[in-house]
């Protein structure tokens, strides 16, 4: 949609297009995680419960809901 002296937006814009289009094929590395923080803080979160570690950030969701 833009010329080529954007090439990055291009890029970046097909893959968002991809994402929207194949989200139901897509797997959510963080299964259904709603808030995250670097491995360097320590919120005092209550009733979190931990559903991944990706590089340096811990992914979490609260205990009383289901991932989707």
């Amino acid at each position: 949609m833009t010329n080529g002296d954007n090439s990055l937006y291009n890029d970046i814009r097909n893959i968002a297009i991809y994402v929207y289009a194949n989200y139901d094929l897509l797997t959510d590395p963080t299964h259904g995680a709603l808030f995250y923080h670097a491995d360097y803080v320590n919120p005092k979160w209550k009733n979190m419960e931990k559903t991944a570690v990706i590089g340096r950030h811990i992914f979490y969701n609260r205990k009383d809901l289901k991932a989707i």
